[in-house]
């Protein structure tokens, strides 16, 4: 018969145990397993079927371990000068695009005004308010508009101008197109196009 391997003693029967050892061994048998039914539990026998052990627990690569690193004050004053320099580059980045922006507007208000400032655009514009056509069409008064694109050369006594003028009535808005040439240091319009809701009116005849 197995012997019983108990409380780190080996007995041939609990009979040998104190009562203390057999009280608590007696408990045991009620919740240990007994695969071979001989009464002893598997678990306390010392030369009978071993009893179930749980597979080895395979070690984790120390590379695979999660590092946990205690904070410091070198490692949080780095990690404030990582966020600062962030910030700065955060920062410095949302001053060149503001100036980048505030560039280009002031370039195109220079472009704009050089072009308002022609004698071809004021021409132009002036003969569009008087026309009879214009007036009906757009409602007066007409007002022009400040986004005006286009060119304007002049070389010495000659030149040519291309515009598209917006201009707002007081019915509704369209676009001027405007054709000049300068010769003998005089401006002459030579091609003056309203257009207002996908209609076009010639006010040149």
């Amino acid at each position: 018969m197995p012997k019983i391997f108990f409380e780190g003693r080996d007995y041939e029967n609990p009979e040998q145990m104190t009562p203390e050892a057999r009280a608590r061994y007696e408990k045991a048998v009620q919740m240990l397993p007994d695969r071979d039914k001989n009464g002893i539990p598997d678990l306390l026998e010392s030369d009978g079927i071993p009893a179930e052990t749980p597979p080895p627990v395979t070690p984790v690569a120390s590379g695979a371990e999660p590092e946990v690193r205690a904070s410091t004050p070198q490692t949080r004053k780095a990690a404030l000068t990582a966020a600062r320099n962030r910030k700065r580059i955060s920062w410095a980045v949302i001053g060149i695009v503001v100036l980048c922006i505030g560039c280009f507007s002031i370039f195109m208000v220079i472009i704009f005004s050089l072009l308002r400032s022609s004698e071809a655009y004021r021409m132009a514009v002036e003969a569009a308010k008087n026309h009879p056509t214009a007036q009906q069409v757009l409602g007066v008064p007409i007002q022009d508009g400040v986004f005006t694109t286009g060119s304007v050369s002049e070389s010495g006594s000659t030149g040519s101008a291309d515009l598209e003028i917006p201009l707002n009535g007081s019915n509704q808005s369209g676009t001027l197109y405007v054709t000049a040439v300068k010769e003998e240091n005089t401006w002459r319009l030579t091609s003056l196009l309203l257009e207002v809701g996908g209609q076009e009116y010639q006010l040149l005849q």
